[in-house]
């Protein structure tokens, strides 16, 4: 690198050019630069004892102003007080000024404001992820209250069968008594009511265990007292299930135009082809001008500067593109990293589209499983009763009955988690397809799935 400093100095009598060799920092110096003041010799004349001062007396130098400069861009302000009389000059204050600007390396304005315009594109990155953690939270939140939930309705079949169990364990033994049952059918319902309260006891249980992990998941306190709303799941019964008539190509499409992190990942690409462009900036030659000015002051008086010894600067410095090793590799690094963002693009594409898929064919195993479950508990209720009315007929045993309420009561369990499982594989496509909104009432659902091409989906 070869750099060209002009000095001269503006003023002085008789067209005398002096350049004043310093010994105190003026301002933050430019890198590869020291700039100092103090007092010194004339060039072309002889040396030139100072003359004595007391220091005791003398203030602290010290820096009243400098402006940090952006990248290709340098502005340094100084100041600096002198005290003592030296060479004949009042004391009085220093100010400095210096201007850097490149002419080709880092001078084009993008390459200027790529980092504020890398770190506005953060700052949207981290709202996107932000908000993506929100729905997914609000998801987990929701799975987690179902669970709970569903275990409160398994508690609540269960006490009906024990309850029923009861009653069937009671009419046996009058009957055995009045001699019209046998001792081992009044047994085998008499142990069936036992297992049947083994097992609320376990479903209890498992209730209180599924509370505690809610309200641990919350961050509540473990000793809160957490009611939580049963009619939530009459409300989906209510509701009940409506098929979804899924275009599979649309979804996918709608996916990769509504999807945060989908949109993260292509920005990314984008800055990596800035990277590539900023890199490939750095290979190219080094051309800077830069223009500074010292002067002195006069005491008591801030801006009375003196002209007679106003020294100005201008300084051009070039460097060849010749040894550009490490910027080669830091394009070459550029280039790589572009192209695994690419990859990276292709690849969430890919999985947006399986999930998307996998969320559709979930959705309609959700949907046949409640159907057929519901049936079943038609199905089972019908049993019930007519094996009450063979048994009190004479023309069934006990355990007929018995079986038929085990039947019962797991065909209402499947129905309830089937349901359940339908409406959390309902949100989980909506979460996909980015159509869930969370607020402070929860999380809304849209009333239709917006397609690509303008059309409508009811849900």
């Amino acid at each position: 690198m070869r750099e060209f400093d002009l000095p001269a100095v503006a003023g002085r009598p008789g067209g005398r050019r002096d350049l004043v060799a310093t010994g105190e920092q003026l301002a933050a110096p430019h890198p590869g630069e020291q700039r100092v003041q103090g007092v010194g010799q004339p060039l072309g004349g002889m040396p030139v004892e100072p003359q004595p001062r007391d220091i005791s007396r003398e203030p602290l130098p010290q820096v009243v102003a400098q402006a940090a400069h952006p990248p290709g861009l340098g502005v340094e302000l100084g100041a600096r007080q002198v005290a003592g009389r030296s060479q004949g000059h009042d004391p009085g204050h220093v100010l400095g000024a210096r201007l850097e600007a490149p002419l080709l390396a880092g001078s084009a304005p993008r390459i200027v404001k790529e980092p504020l315009t890398q770190a506005e594109r953060d700052v949207v990155y981290a709202a996107r992820s932000f908000e993506s953690f929100r729905r997914d939270f609000s998801l987990d939140v929701a799975s987690l209250l179902y669970a709970v939930l569903q275990q409160r309705d398994r508690i609540k079949n269960e006490e009906a069968n024990y309850q029923r169990l009861s009653d069937l364990s009671r009419r046996n033994e009058a009957l055995a008594e009045a001699g019209r049952m046998t001792d081992v059918q009044v047994d085998q319902a008499r142990q069936q009511e036992l297992s049947s309260k083994n097992a609320l006891v376990l479903q209890q249980q498992r209730y209180t265990d599924l509370l505690d992990d809610f309200k641990l998941f919350l961050g509540l306190p473990i000793e809160t007292d957490l009611s939580l709303d049963q009619s939530e799941l009459d409300r989906l019964v209510e509701m009940g299930i409506q098929e979804i008539e899924l275009d599979s190509a649309a979804l996918e499409r709608l996916a990769l135009e509504q999807r945060l992190d989908y949109q993260t990942t292509r920005d990314r690409l984008e800055d990596a082809g800035r990277r590539v462009r900023v890199t490939a900036d750095r290979l190219r030659a080094d051309l800077d001008v830069t223009v500074g000015a010292n002067a002195s002051t006069i005491e008591g008086r801030p801006f009375g500067i003196r002209s007679e010894e106003l020294l100005w600067s201008l300084g051009v410095s070039y460097d060849l593109p010749i040894q550009r090793v490490a910027e080669r590799n830091a394009y070459r690094s550029a280039l790589i990293a572009q192209r695994a963002a690419q990859r990276a693009v292709d690849e969430s594409g890919d999985s947006i589209r399986v999930r998307v898929r996998d969320d559709q064919r979930q959705l309609r195993s959700t949907l046949e499983t409640y159907s057929i479950q519901t049936v079943g508990v038609e199905l089972a209720e019908r049993r019930v009763e007519s094996a009450n009315l063979n048994l009190e007929a004479g023309r069934a045993s006990t355990r007929d009955l018995l079986e038929t309420q085990d039947d019962l009561v797991a065909a209402q369990n499947a129905v309830t988690s089937a349901l359940i499982d339908f409406y959390l594989a309902r949100l989980d496509l909506y979460r996909d397809l980015e159509l869930l909104r969370v607020t402070e009432e929860g999380i809304v659902v849209p009333d239709t799935i917006p397609l690509p091409r303008g059309e409508a989906l009811a849900p």
